[in-house]
């Protein structure tokens, strides 16, 4: 489990990795006040889901690897405040197609 705790301890952070921790589930808002994150990273987990507002406040992020979880589908607009992102990978989930964001960034996966 994520500690929003944690999380605003350290607003610092640029890169985030929380890749093969067994996460099922991100909670909506967590990181609503880590505007400087760059790079995030949920690689390997077991995702089966994502809130609409999980990403709300990440502004700056460049990097979101959402590779190898149990995805089958995403909320329309999840990726909507992610203005600077550039590379999405969406490669090894249950996803049947590409979210809209795709049509202006990298993405990797279906």
């Amino acid at each position: 489990m994520l500690s929003p705790a944690l999380l605003q301890a350290n607003l610092r952070f640029r890169i985030l990795d929380c890749s093969q921790n067994q996460l099922r589930s991100i909670p909506t808002h967590i990181f609503n006040k880590n505007a400087r994150l760059k790079r995030l990273d949920f690689d390997s987990n077991a995702l089966v889901d994502m809130p609409l507002a999980v990403f709300d406040g990440l502004g700056a992020l460049r990097m979101l690897c959402l590779i190898s979880n149990q995805l089958a589908s995403l909320p329309s607009g999840v990726f909507g405040g992610l203005g600077e992102l550039w590379l999405l990978d969406l490669n090894l989930n249950r996803l049947s197609g590409r979210p809209a964001i795709c049509l202006r960034i990298g993405c990797l996966g279906p």
